[in-house]
């Protein structure tokens, strides 16, 4: 009989410890599956690979998803928009194709005013609204006259000065073949921003905007970006960094700082 007994226990202790592993296993995968998620936008030129080294870098707090625009990368071959407001509605049906319930858009450089466009598109059409909207490294739509202006030049100047601008192997110069492919996404990203003109158009958004800079960047001067602040109706955060452009890929601080957000958001 205490044999039997013992038989019993020890049943109903593995049968318990299962179950406990797997709720707790259910638990983790709930806790990953509702875990918010982070649509990121590339700068001028850039493709989504941009930001793969983010998908393992944050993945403690959020959902890292570069998101690709058509003409670049893996999308090679589509549609080069040379309009803002249609790069913004194509990132919108990425976007909203993925049905996101709890979710966030963050924008670098040309990607800050494709990420304001495409983040007033859903509130107007989409069932829910960014939890915040995180911008940096260009002017705000205003201003982007100010801008140093680049369309008009011939091709190979043109390209000398893109690549010094851009986060991109100076390499490059020397590979004419894909020079000359590299032109065609350049040039139409290039042109996109500096012929936007619709700001006078844009509605105020609701979601919380946190702007940043580099204090090194003279493209997106600290009293420039601050005026971010008038496409905001809400919340408005603004983040200064010690470095250059591409700080939310070299300032040494930035992570941290980036991680601080995503958890407040959650």
């Amino acid at each position: 009989m205490q044999d039997r007994k013992n038989i019993v226990w020890q049943l109903l202790k593995v049968t318990s410890e299962r179950y406990f592993f797997c709720i707790l296993r259910k638990k983790l995968r709930n806790e990953e599956f509702n875990m918010t998620k982070v649509y990121c936008l590339p700068y001028a030129g850039g493709s989504k690979s941009i930001y793969n080294d983010w998908i393992n870098e944050y993945k403690d707090v959020a959902e890292i998803i570069p998101v690709e625009y058509s003409g670049h990368g893996s999308r090679f071959g589509e549609e080069l928009y040379k309009s803002a407001d249609g790069l913004a509605e194509d990132v919108y049906n990425t976007i909203t194709s993925d049905n996101p319930k709890d979710y966030i858009i963050f924008g670098h450089s040309m990607g800050s005013l494709i990420a304001l466009l495409t983040a007033e598109k859903l509130e107007k059409k989409y069932s829910t609204k960014p939890k915040a909207v995180i911008i940096g490294g260009t002017r705000p739509p205003h201003l982007l006259y100010k801008d140093e202006k680049l369309a008009h030049l011939p091709q190979k100047e043109f390209m000398e000065k893109f690549l010094s601008f851009d986060h991109t192997e100076p390499e490059i110069m020397n590979e004419p073949e894909l020079l000359e492919l590299l032109y065609d996404v350049f040039y139409a990203d290039t042109v996109l921003a500096e012929n936007y003109n619709g700001y006078d158009n844009i509605k105020k958004i609701s979601s919380p905007m946190v702007v940043m800079t580099g204090l090194k960047d003279d493209e997106a001067p600290e009293e420039d970006m601050r005026e971010w602040a008038d496409y905001c109706e809400n919340e408005f955060v603004f983040k200064a960094f010690d470095d250059g452009h591409f700080f939310p890929f070299t300032a040494p601080e930035f992570g941290d700082y980036f991680r601080e957000i995503l958890k407040k958001s959650k």
